[in-house]
């Protein structure tokens, strides 16, 4: 059974397994201190991005689970007063 945490496990697995693999690629890579400076740079600001964009996405859902969970809980009560009121009448 799935405990909800498994996507952001495998999200954070999968971004430092790219961050450690880029920036390992960059270090053994025959390019002059500039060159890497702004590749590093460049990936890092990537990286950044995804990130905000997988953080709006979980968010979002987020959102979406609260409001139908707010809605069963006033279906559930009303269907609970609506029980309530046929036993007492």
């Amino acid at each position: 059974m799935s405990n909800g945490n498994d996507g952001y496990k495998t999200l954070v697995g999968f971004l430092m397994g790219a961050a450690v693999g880029a920036v390992l690629g960059l270090i053994f890579a025959p390019k002059s201190g500039r060159e890497l400076r702004k590749d590093i740079r460049d990936f890092s600001d990537k990286l950044a991005e995804d990130a905000k964009v997988e953080y709006e996405k979980a968010s979002e859902k987020a959102r979406e689970f609260s409001a139908k969970a707010k809605e069963t809980a006033a279906e559930i009560k009303g269907k609970i007063r609506g029980g309530e009121a046929e036993t007492q009448g």
